[in-house]
């Protein structure tokens, strides 16, 4: 399923698939020399795909749907062009695997938002987005190179190319 991927195929994203955010956040793009400024993780729930992420002023889980429209209204009022992206996994995950996956996930929703880690190189009570994807990442095998603390999205994308395929785009058509 190369290239984009419409809203009536959003319910078949695999479990663990990884959700890039595009021209997001304009410190993480200076920060990391890269345009992809956040991930997220995907799981699906009784046949709708959520989405797993740090982001200020905390963890949550959100609605894929309700996702892209929050991302369509930032857009519009300031004017960007964010993207979104999904990683499927090469090979879907196990259902223990996206079981472990999904508590990990569950333990850290509302847990707050936190660049600290990330600049000290060490675990704080908060974390960032490429912090709680490696480690749930870690929970199912999948191992990133390096700190979790230190991890980017660019740097979770680099790593992950054995365990995720090619980069398929979500429209996000503005009517």
């Amino acid at each position: 399923m190369n290239g984009l991927i419409l809203a009536a195929v959003m319910m078949s994203i695999p479990d663990g698939s990884l959700l890039f955010v595009e021209n997001g956040n304009e410190i993480v793009m200076a920060e990391t020399e890269s345009t992809l400024s956040h991930v997220a993780i995907i799981i699906n729930e009784k046949g709708k795909p959520y989405v797993y992420e740090a982001n200020p002023p905390r963890a949550r889980r959100i609605l894929l749907s309700d996702y892209i429209k929050s991302i369509k209204q930032e857009n519009k009022r300031y004017h960007k062009d964010i993207r979104l992206w999904v990683r499927p996994p090469i090979r879907e995950f196990s259902p223990r695997a996206v079981l472990k996956m999904k508590k990990y996930l569950e333990s850290q929703m509302g847990r707050r938002y936190g660049l600290l880690s990330y600049l000290i190189d060490m675990p704080t009570k908060r974390l960032h987005c490429g912090e709680l994807t490696t480690y749930a990442l870690e929970y199912v095998g999948v191992h990133i190179h390096g700190s979790p603390h230190k991890q980017t999205p660019i740097s979770i994308s680099d790593s992950v190319n054995k365990f995720y395929g090619d980069f398929e785009e979500i429209t996000l058509s503005m009517h």
